[in-house]
């Protein structure tokens, strides 16, 4: 099996003038992290002994140290107000009003072509200044560093700032060192006297930590108050609350109830939030609570969220953060397969997508879209089939060689029914390129409700990534008993059958090109010959 890399946050110190002694505030128990839809995936038999991320150290005594303090000439900008909201939350009326430049053909949701995806970068000195020692003492101090300084000419670049620096930041340590609780509460109970507003970042952001405040209020306020108009966004998420296929409403049914305004009760575990934000002319979507929340390994092992390791690892690791880019700026096409708002107008789509065409989704993960990967052969989440599954996902013609795939299936009571010293597999998977696509056939052994995830990892990297998760129902015939006869493919050791990754990395190809990885022998008797690209080099 393949040994994992270390993979670490990269961190950095800030300039500093002064350092004092003393101790740092006590933070609670961390920021209050919302469900998400994404998990981390263990191969069986791999033991990984983490320590959490955010575990509370010892309260000792060590050096703070301060940042430079804004000069004199650093003056904020003017703080945006924040939006009208009605009794349930919900935003009145944004300023400004969502435009047509802001929204998305609703044809772009369902598209079946692929489409590539251009990842997002941090930026690394707002990252650096996250997660070094240096620390400011106040917002002022920390909007100089952060923006003041750089002589950003775009929101966008503010926007970026704002975001790495916020999904980077320790979650258990204050971000200003000389305000402690007692400062905090002092500061926002001045509000009447015009210091430190209780929506200011000098407030808002200490209660991050202290799990009194969460990642969409501290987004919003400090956005605000660098002059870019931010909004909260209200609607439910697909989370890991949520099982594909759930019933979200009744069709025809309201969200709310028309009289008391209560959310249904089965989709109230789902609520969640996140922010739009107006920048450089058009209104665009972030989740800095997903983001912030991507989790990485030190020490010998590397496991992201929705990731697979490929081999074993049974030494202790210590859990990072990641910034899961992702989710800045992302494109409403694509948040709406996991966030569906209250208000249609915040879907940034047009004509807006129904709760129901929402509920009978799959449920497609970032690496889906980042892949490039599109549906082809199921739109919905739910597929009834008797006892055979035949999937195909369409992919980038340039992809084509460079994306490997694998899957878990499980049955609901069973587990995951290909585990098994055998490797007994009853799912196989082939790459077409006149389809483009990748083709997965599986075989129910039982009547029952299967729970399908696959994964994708491009050549060369050593996760596989969950891109989208299905559930299967297997009827049988009438009259069958629970038994379908389904029988397995044959053993393998690999992850599917037909060409391995090896196979492509040295050129070789069958003859003819594209033989399917299933070959039929009526004399008992199969002959398969292999072309190599040539090599070229003095070593040839």
């Amino acid at each position: 099996m393949t040994n994992l890399t270390a993979r670490e946050s990269s961190r950095g110190n800030a300039d500093f003038s002064s350092e004092v002694s003393g101790k740092l505030p006590k933070a609670e128990e961390g920021r209050k992290k919302s469900k998400k839809q994404k998990g981390k995936h263990i191969i069986a038999d791999d033991q990984i002994n983490a320590q959490s991320a955010n575990q509370q150290q010892s309260a000792v005594p060590e050096k703070v140290v301060f940042l430079d303090p804004a000069p004199s000439s650093c003056t904020l900008p003017v703080t945006v107000p924040a939006c009208k909201k009605a009794k349930d939350g919900t935003c009145i009326q944004p300023d400004p009003e969502v435009n047509a430049q802001s929204k998305r053909p609703g044809n772009e949701v369902v598209s079946n072509a692929p489409r590539v995806h251009t990842e997002q970068p941090v930026d690394p000195e707002a990252r650096r200044l996250a997660q070094g020692r240096a620390r400011p003492a106040c917002w002022k101090d920390l909007y100089w560093h952060l923006i003041g300084s750089r002589r950003f000419k775009t929101d966008e670049e503010k926007v970026r700032a704002i975001f790495t620096w916020l999904c980077s930041a320790p979650p258990d340590m204050n971000p200003f060192a000389s305000l402690g609780a007692e400062e905090i509460d002092a500061c926002g109970k001045s509000k009447s006297k015009g210091k430190c507003p209780i929506d200011s970042p000098d407030v808002v952001l200490p209660k991050l930590v202290e799990g009194k405040a969460n990642y969409v209020q501290a987004f919003e306020s400090m956005l605000r108050y660098s002059g870019i108009p931010c909004v909260t966004i209200r609607g439910i998420a697909k989370s890991m609350d949520y099982k594909v296929g759930q019933l979200l409403v009744q069709k025809d049914e309201p969200l709310f109830h028309p009289e008391t305004g209560a959310l249904a009760s089965q989709i109230s575990s789902l609520q969640h939030s996140w922010n739009a934000a107006y920048v450089d002319g058009t209104w665009r979507l972030y989740d800095c609570t997903w983001a912030a929340q991507r989790l990485a390994m030190a020490a010998g092992a590397a496991v992201r969220d929705g990731q697979v390791p490929l081999g074993k690892s049974s030494q202790a690791v210590t859990l990072q953060y990641e910034t899961d880019m992702f989710y800045y700026q992302v494109d409403p096409t694509k948040l709406i397969y996991t966030h569906y708002p209250f208000e249609d107008i915040w879907q940034l789509i047009d004509p807006p997508i129904s709760i129901v065409s929402f509920a009978t989704w799959p449920l497609l993960k970032p690496a889906f879209f980042q892949y490039g990967l599109s549906l082809f052969s199921y739109q919905e989440g739910t597929v009834a089939v008797e006892n055979q599954l035949v999937l195909k996902l369409k992919i980038l013609p340039e992809n084509i060689g460079k994306l490997l795939f694998t899957y878990q299936l499980n049955l609901e009571g069973f587990g995951n029914i290909d585990v098994g010293s055998s490797k007994t597999r009853f799912g196989m998977h082939e790459i077409t390129p006149e389809e483009s696509c990748v083709v997965f056939r599986f075989r129910l052994p039982k009547k029952g409700d299967y729970n399908l995830i696959i994964y994708a990892r491009h050549t060369g990297e050593q996760l596989f990534s969950d891109v989208c998760e299905y559930r299967v129902t297997a009827k049988g015939k009438e009259g069958d008993d629970s038994t379908l006869a389904a029988l397995p493919f044959p053993p393998t050791a690999q992850a599917n059958y037909g060409p391995t990754e090896k196979a492509v990395e040295y050129g070789l190809e069958t003859l003819p090109r594209g033989m399917h990885p299933l070959v039929k022998s009526p004399k008992g008797t199969v002959e398969i010959r292999f072309i190599a690209a040539e090599v070229s080099g003095p070593d040839s």
